[in-house]
């Protein structure tokens, strides 16, 4: 996906780009709010339980793509939600975007790309006179479609029958096993299509960028500010601000032979959102004739929620990331390469959700929940690069390693009881703290790999990868793992008889690659025998822990074998192209929590479920220029 397309698109988040336009990729917006978060899956879910996200490589490190409060206690129950990490991206500074999915084109990510790799290169500065540019843009936002919802006078016509059907007659009595209030109580002329009632609203989208660049051939640099506005098409009064800035610089020496590229961004985006109903998809199917208000003017909340009055709740959420990454190489004139990458990454979110009195079912109490989540990561990468040409073939060699160092802090407060419901975001100000929560994990990757590459003729070439390894999140004996990869390709349009037929097909290539990677996308400590301090828990008057899981160190890396063979072909010098692919993806030995009778004081263990899930399908990409 290039840069014209992305800037084509009136997107928040540079993944929603990649919808309808890759084969084999499936986005999905989990709660269709600006800034919100964002899955993705690449030729499908590959495990049963353990993590199927890919991995992000941003100007060639590795980012986390997992959502800021993924998993958390307020995320769960927040209108905000998971706050996805790639808004830290503005969809006009990224140059391209590309997506590995078989297993010799991931093979050099090991592990963490057993899911797919989402490559994104970021805009960097040319060589030439000082540019300014300054783009601005304005639009707007609607639902597009709407479900087919019946009308009051179909409703009313069906619950009739439902109820003469039964040889039943609709009571006004409450306690009657007959009561319905919508044929008997409510209005039987006026009704509210509740759908429209909740997405009807249009929001507006202002969006900014201002970038300089430049440089000369051997330095240059690329800066750029940007600010985006949006609202939501739910009900109520909705804001998302998001702000950035990013920088790029790189040198070049004189001799060709060293060269440094330092890049970092920076971004803060803050939502207010009222919430329009904590059951959204039973407000929308409501009876028509549902009054919001009861006779006495209190709300209604017979079917157990009320719109309006659950829009009198709020979240609050502010994300502030920050990445950094420095790359350097230097070459040695006997063909040799030595490389060097390191990043840090810092992303914090806190929330705040509000909920008045009014906003809840009669008798619940008022109460704010606060959470706060932060991931500070740090990761080296060490390569060296081996090149030889011989007569009629050239010969890559590369070797390299991976150490990764993850931290992740979370908080939750559950307050109560708050006297003054205008100061609901003070904690001092609540009466009671019902729940309270905090963690730290500290996770830790490492890997050597090496790999091959023999290219004979221009038109046969072999790739062959091997790797070792190890996460912290499996215990002593099984931490380690062994992964690898082989593929080959043929491009015939390189052989002499070919010429005859390149008027009209311009291009041919065969390919076939095999390989097995790992996944460890589970829970950090599971193999560990762990404790859990709770302040409700207490003998004798002193705070006591109790056991909160079950130890097995016996469970290891559940592996994926990757099986793709392609063909790619062009015609009429390429205007038209066409790849085809087939797939065969089957992951065994499944990281899964294996159920326990709660007689043991443990509801579930983590353990190898010895099932095998396969994914296989047929790609077809077509693309055609004048």
């Amino acid at each position: 996906i290039s840069a014209k397309e992305i800037e084509q698109q009136p997107v928040t988040n540079v993944l929603s780009a990649l919808s309808g336009r890759m084969t084999g990729v499936y986005v999905q917006t989990t709660n269709g709010l600006p800034g919100g978060n964002i899955n993705i899956q690449i030729r499908g879910t590959g495990s049963i339980q353990a993590g199927t996200n890919p991995l992000y490589i941003i100007d060639g490190v590795p980012y986390d793509g997992e959502a800021v409060g993924q998993g958390s206690t307020i995320s769960a129950k927040s209108v905000v939600g998971s706050i996805n990490p790639l808004n830290i991206l503005n969809p006009n500074d990224i140059e391209n975007i590309s997506v590995l999915k078989d297993a010799d084109a991931t093979a050099i990510y090991g592990s963490r790309g057993s899911n797919g790799v989402v490559l994104i290169t970021t805009k960097k500065g040319k060589s030439g006179q000082t540019r300014f540019n300054l783009s601005l843009n304005q639009g707007f936002s609607k639902k597009t479609e709407s479900p087919k919802l019946l009308s009051l006078e179909e409703y009313l016509e069906l619950r009739k029958e439902a109820f003469s059907n039964d040889g039943r007659t609709p009571s006004a009595d409450p306690s009657s096993p007959d009561y319905a209030p919508d044929l008997t109580v409510w209005s039987q002329t006026d009704g509210t299509n509740w759908y429209e009632e909740i997405y009807g609203n249009s929001s507006k989208v202002t969006n900014g960028q201002l970038s300089v660049s430049g440089g000369n051939s051997h330095t240059n640099f690329n800066i750029s500010g940007n600010f985006r506005s949006e609202g939501s098409i739910l009900r109520g009064m909705n804001k998302y601000i998001k702000s950035g800035l990013q920088s790029n610089i790189s040198h070049l020496s004189k001799n060709d032979r060293f060269k440094i590229n330092l890049s970092a961004i920076y971004n803060r985006d803050k939502t207010d959102i009222s919430n329009p109903a904590n059951n959204i998809n039973m407000v929308f199917l409501l009876p028509p004739n549902y009054p919001v208000f009861d006779e006495d003017g209190s709300y209604n909340w017979y079917a157990g929620t009320n719109l309006e009055a659950e829009m009198l709740s709020r979240g609050y959420s502010t994300t502030n990331n920050l990445v950094g990454n420095l790359f350097t190489t230097y070459k040695i004139p006997i063909g040799l390469e030595l490389k060097v990458s390191g990043g840090y990454s810092h992303r914090s979110s806190n929330q705040d959700q509000i909920f008045p009195a009014e906003s809840l079912f009669p008798g619940t109490t008022n109460n704010t929940m606060f959470g706060q989540n932060s991931v500070s990561s740090f990761i080296i990468e060490p390569q060296a690069e081996y090149k030889k040409d011989f007569s009629n073939s050239k010969l890559v060699a590369l070797i390299g390693g991976t150490y990764q160092s993850r931290t992740t802090e979370s908080m939750y407060l559950n307050a109560s009881n708050f006297p003054n419901e205008a100061i609901m975001r003070n904690l001092g100000s609540a009466g009671t703290i019902d729940g309270k929560s905090n963690s730290f994990i500290e996770y830790k990757y490492v890997s050597a790999f090496g790999r091959l590459i023999y290219n004979l003729l221009d038109r046969y070439i072999i790739n062959a990868t091997a790797r070792r390894d190890g996460s912290s999140r499996f215990g002593p004996a099984n931490r380690f793992g062994n992964f690898y990869s082989i593929g080959g390709a043929w491009i015939v349009s390189e052989e002499t008889w070919f010429s005859k037929l390149d008027e009209v097909l311009s291009f041919a290539k065969l390919r076939v690659s095999y390989g097995q990677t790992g996944n460890d996308q589970i829970s950090d400590y599971q193999y560990l025998s762990t404790y859990q301090a709770n302040g409700s828990n207490t003998y004798g008057g002193i705070g006591v822990l109790k056991p909160s899981r079950v130890f097995n160190s016996q469970f290891h890396w559940e592996v994926t074998k990757k099986l793709e063979l392609a063909m790619e072909l062009g015609f009429l010098k390429d205007r038209l192209f066409l790849t085809v692919n087939h797939y065969v993806n089957r992951s065994a030995n499944q990281l899964v929590s294996y159920p326990l009778p709660r007689i043991t004081g443990f509801s579930s263990y983590q353990a190898n479920l010895p099932a095998v899930v396969q994914n296989t399908g047929w790609e077809f990409d077509l693309n055609a220029r004048l």
